[in-house]
């Protein structure tokens, strides 16, 4: 039992913190943040499909805004009692930053747009159909959408990766944060788990290196409005 207590003495307090509302909120995530989950709970109340589809990706979307960005952020400011801009939150070197995102553009478009012709991605894409049925409810799901990624980055390129950077150096917190970020891909198709191996690397050494999650978090975002969009103009109904 001595050994078994030298573990727990030699934990890192920081970094235990970070591990362990990290996996909470995760766990939160999967069974009380999914569209799944207000499907089960609340579809019942709602006659209209499409307004169903809509309200339960936005609950999503909220749920992750919330649980990924502001759950972290109270426990940064109040336990860490540090300020959130050690941990990302923050514009960081913008010339790096918008160097990445040209490159990136340039990259990855081609890229997305091949995957769009798929269909596994045209099935997936956009998330809700009223997206792609006007303008108007598409920017307003690209609103939504961003709060999304604004929690999402957060939690892994800002909370994980720049909060553990200190105990575990900057090759694993790369990887500490890229393992679970990648598993929560699981229920997307094949390609795109495969690509959140590759994406949640890039990110993470673009937040290192920029320290700063707003490189990533556009970078996201950008890829996930690409999707939306080539797979409503490269789909059957387009």
């Amino acid at each position: 039992m001595k050994e078994v207590k030298s573990y727990f003495r030699e934990a890192e307090p920081r970094a235990a913190w970070i591990f362990f509302v990290s996996l909470v909120v995760m766990v939160f995530f999967m069974y009380q943040g999914q569209h799944t989950f207000f499907r089960s709970h609340f579809a019942g109340y709602i006659d209209d499909s499409d307004s169903v589809e809509w309200l339960a990706y936005t609950y999503m979307h909220v749920c992750t805004f919330l649980l990924f960005f502001l759950v972290p952020a109270v426990v940064i400011v109040f336990v860490l009692k540090r300020p959130l801009s050690e941990f990302g939150f923050r514009v960081g070197d913008w010339r790096f930053g918008l160097k990445f995102l040209g490159v990136w553009i340039v990259v990855i478009t081609p890229v997305v747009y091949i995957n769009s012709f798929m269909p596994e991605f045209q099935n997936e894409y956009p998330l809700v159909p009223l997206a792609g049925r006007h303008v108007g409810w598409f920017f307003l799901w690209a609103f939504i959408y961003l709060v999304y990624y604004v929690g999402w980055e957060f939690l892994f390129r800002g909370f994980m990766q720049q909060g553990l950077r200190p105990a575990l150096g900057p090759f694993y917190a790369v990887c500490a944060q890229t393992i679970p970020s990648t598993i929560l891909h699981f229920s997307k198709p094949q390609g795109e788990t495969m690509s959140a191996i590759l994406a949640g690397v890039v990110f993470g050494v673009v937040a290192l290196r920029t320290r700063s999650i707003l490189w990533p978090l556009l970078a996201h975002f950008y890829v996930g409005m690409a999707n939306d969009i080539f797979c409503l103009i490269n789909s059957n109904g387009g």
